[in-house]
């Protein structure tokens, strides 16, 4: 093979293989928007809590009460813990979130919690933890599910519902009473 052919080969294997990686990356682009966008699909909304498990125990409303927010880069929680006639505590977070096709990440920029017993009443405003919480996404068949980086919490939004546990075990259910 002449030096020119070899020339004229090695730029038409050079263009077929950026031309492939041109196309491979416009593929993944492709497949991250749809990723994305079913991610938003079902997970944006407002839900109800339907269930809440602790120490072995489900309580369901009236003992305990909730709402969910994600919508819009906003998040926003809302329990009322009646569990202990006691002691009822009242809390209202209200944060930021930002999702993309592999991560979903957030914190709660106000915190108000209030505690009631027949002694005292008393109200915190800490911050629950610091920075952005994170969380890797997947979708698995009909589900997207959020894993913490560190694997203590998940989330997991399929069927108009949204579990979340910790540590595996389920702990909040709630139900989708509207997507926007």
């Amino acid at each position: 093979m002449t030096s020119a052919a070899s020339v004229l080969v090695r730029r038409t294997l050079l263009s077929q293989f950026f031309g492939a990686l041109l196309v491979a990356q416009s593929l993944s682009l492709a497949w991250a928007d749809d990723v994305l966008e079913f991610a938003k699909s079902r997970m944006t909304g407002v839900y109800t809590l339907q269930e809440w498990h602790k120490d072995g125990t489900r309580y369901v409303p009236p003992q305990v009460d909730g709402r969910f927010v994600l919508l819009n880069g906003v998040i926003m929680t809302i329990l009322y813990n009646r569990m202990q006639p006691s002691s009822q505590v009242s809390t209202v977070l209200v944060g930021k979130y930002v999702l993309n096709a592999d991560r979903f990440a957030y914190a709660y920029d106000e915190v108000s919690v209030v505690t009631e017993s027949a002694d005292a009443t008393t109200v915190s405003r800490k911050p629950l933890w610091d920075g952005m919480r994170g969380f890797t996404v997947s979708v698995e068949g009909d589900a997207v599910r959020l894993r913490e980086e560190n694997e203590t919490r998940e989330l997991v939004f399929a069927n108009e519902e949204l579990n979340y546990f910790e540590k595996g075990k389920l702990l909040r259910k709630w139900h989708r009473t509207a997507d926007k």
